[in-house]
This record gives structure tokens, C-alpha cells and sequence, in this order.
């Protein structure tokens, strides 16, 4: 079987985001998401014209909104659509093992662009680690019927869950796999059903070659990337730091922001304790489609910054500080108190959702 082909670099990479793209100041809009639904349009047309069939249509675009991975994700696979983005897969809370499996089910539907936020070094290596290692299967059950004759990918019985000491067991029944009987073509069914033909059935031999994971860290960040697609820069996100500390925040913000199609400037190291620093900086910032302001402490940076420009400020609240910081509270409550117009607040250490939330206000103020 071919083996996944892993690329990382576990450095901090300087605070920079992990892959390399062109630098385009315009606003030129970016046509990738638009021609995923022009591909969609067209296959219907052919459906409606009667060259081709709904079957062969729904087998080119695998019209399927969701998927199951095991018994722990559902995937959302039209999220790239409606968005422009996939599914990101929140990795706190989640074991390596469930972020690799959601990570694999994703690659073998040819998503580009995975991102796992908040993980940890020891967690991402865990997760490279799982992605090296060619698996048996893939745990994944689709929701469409499949034709006669078509191979399912994985092994992800709906009926079938592991119990704990390596046996599987039926979810109907809770039994162990005696439970289960192997039908006539090879084929498992569950005993409880005796029915195969609603994906209810796994091959009785799953292993297949998989497709290959890339797979990126960035430690300063904590966002690990799989599978690369270099997408192209537009407009500008500046995303600004009052202090080193509050870089982990800040670039979680500008790697999203990247990631989502934004061309991204860092202004780090500009907090209030030291004002001429941000003065000094206020060239590059002028510009900006939109400001992304990371601060801790008392927060002051993000009233300072809506105070001297036109566009519109995100201020992120860090829970960086001494005790009556209460975890970023304060921080918080001076956001939602500042007198600047044009600003909006996220929540305490929230850096990806300031950095969709500036990137869709970047590509709309692009046309996009």
C-alpha cells in the first residue's frame, strides 16, 4: 500500500504563516469557490438537457451534505461552498486518533485546505504520527445508497462501534461481534437488521490504498494544516499585537485569515505602554481592508487603534495578565466599553474567529 508522504516543520517559523504565496495588493477576486458551484450548475444543466444522468451527476459531485467518520464527527462537506472554506476541525477535546480519522476521510473526498486549531506539539505529532501510518481503513459511512457493485469506502458501520478490547460490538444490540454474521457475497450485516442495502454493510475486506496526507504545524499558532492548497491574497488584513505575549492569539488570527484568502500584514509588539511604537507603525496600518487588534492587560490597544483609522477593528481580548485580568475578562469589558467607533469584539483568546470574521469582511470590501 502507498504510504502518506508527511511534510512539517515544527518550528516557529518566525511568526509567519506555514506556506508561501504571492503577494497581491490588489482586490482581485478570487475565483475558486465560484467555479466549484459553476462545476455544480453545469452538471445539472447536462441533467436537465438529458445528456446526462442523475445518477452519473450525483456521482460527479457527490451531493451529499455530511458524513460520518466512526462514531464521533459528522462532517459537513458543502461547508467550502457555501463558505469558501472547509470544515475546521476544533482540536481541543478531540484525541489525535479522531482528529487523524476526520483528517483521512476528508483527504480521500480530496478537501484541500484542512485546519485543525489548538493543538498541542505533543497532539499535532501524535496526529503526523497516525497520518504516516497507512491504515486499515477508514471509518466513514456515507448517507447516500451506493449502486450495485460500487466498492464503499472504509468500514464505518453504523451498527458497529469498537468495545473497548479491541472486539467490535452492535449498537443495537450492545453484543460483541458473534452479534454479527458474514452474508453470502463476504459482506458483514448486522444481525439485528439483516439488512445491508441502506450502507448498513461493510466490505468484508476494507483495506485499499489511501491518498496521501500533507501535514504542517505551526507551533506558535497551534494550527496544524493538511493537505496545502496555495490560495490566492487579496486586499489586506493587518493584524496587530500589543505585546509578545499576545502573539500565540495573533497569529492564530492571521494564519485564518491567510488560510481563508486574505493577503495579511503583522504589526507586533505596539502596545500602549509604548505608544510611539504604534505611531511609527500607523503607515502600514492606514490601508488596511480591516484591523484585527490582539491585547491582554486592560486591553486599551483596540480603542487606541479605532480612534485613528477609517476601516473597520476586531479587538481580540487576551487572557494575558496579572490577577485582576480575571483570565482576559477585563480586557474583554474594556473592548465592549471602548468610545472608538467601528469596533466589534470576540471572545476571550478566540484568534480564529476574529480571522474568518476579517476575511469575510476583506473579501467583501474586494467585491468578493
Amino acid at each position: 500500500m502507498q504510504k502518506a508522504a508527511i511534510e512539517s516543520n515544527p518550528e516557529i517559523n518566525n511568526g509567519r504563516v506555514m506556506q508561501k504565496s504571492a503577494v497581491n495588493l490588489s482586490c482581485e477576486k478570487s475565483t475558486e469557490r465560484i467555479m466549484e458551484q459553476q462545476e455544480i450548475y453545469e452538471l445539472l444543466k447536462q441533467v436537465q438537457a438529458g445528456t446526462r444522468t442523475p445518477e452519473q451527476a450525483l456521482e460527479d459531485i457527490r451531493m451529499q451534505p455530511d458524513m460520518l467518520v466512526g462514531n464521533y464527527a459528522d462532517i459537513d462537506l458543502h461547508r467550502n461552498i457555501r463558505q469558501g472554506m472547509p470544515e475546521v476541525i476544533y482540536g481541543e477535546g478531540k484525541t489525535a486518533e479522531q482528529i487523524a480519522g476526520i483528517i483521512r476521510a476528508m483527504t480521500e473526498r480530496d478537501v484541500k485546505n484542512i485546519m485543525a486549531t489548538r493543538l498541542s506539539p505533543e497532539k499535532a505529532e501524535t496526529v503526523r504520527e497516525l497520518l504516516c501510518r497507512q491504515p486499515e481503513k477508514v471509518e466513514e459511512v456515507s448517507r447516500l445508497p451506493e449502486k450495485e457493485g460500487q466498492e464503499e469506502i472504509g468500514s464505518g458501520c453504523a451498527f458497529r462501534q469498537d468495545a473497548g478490547d479491541g472486539s467490535e460490538k452492535c449498537q443495537h444490540t450492545g453484543d460483541t461481534s458473534e452479534k454479527r454474521k458474514n452474508a453470502a457475497d463476504g459482506n458483514v450485516k448486522c444481525q439485528n437488521t439483516e439488512d445491508g442495502s441502506e450502507n448498513r454493510q461493510i466490505s468484508g475486506d476494507s483495506r485499499k490504498d489511501l491518498k496521501p496526507v500533507v501535514f504542517e504545524y505551526d507551533s506558535t499558532s497551534r494550527i496544524g494544516l493538511a493537505n496545502p492548497f496555495e490560495t490566492k491574497k487579496t486586499g489586506k488584513v493587518v493584524v496587530v499585537a500589543a505585546g509578545t505575549s499576545d502573539l500565540p492569539v495573533a497569529e492564530e488570527a492571521a494564519v485564518t485569515a491567510e488560510l481563508y484568502g486574505s493577503r495579511v500584514e503583522r504589526v507586533y509588539d505596539v502596545g500602549v505602554a509604548g505608544l510611539h511604537r504604534l505611531l511609527h507603525r500607523l503607515p502600514d496600518i492606514e490601508d488596511a481592508k480591516v484591523i484585527i487588534a490582539v491585547a491582554g492587560m486592560e486591553g486599551a490597544l483596540v480603542s487606541v487603534i479605532g480612534g485613528l483609522v477609517a476601516c473597520p477593528v476586531i479587538g481580540v481580548p487576551t487572557s494575558v495578565g496579572y490577577g485582576a485580568n480575571f483570565g482576559g475578562l477585563a480586557a474583554l469589558l474594556s473592548m465592549l466599553n471602548s468610545c472608538a467607533s467601528g469596533v466589534s469584539v470576540v471572545n476571550i483568546d478566540n484568534g480564529f474567529g476574529a480571522g474568518v470574521l476579517a476575511a469575510r469582511i476583506n473579501r467583501q470590501s474586494c467585491g468578493g
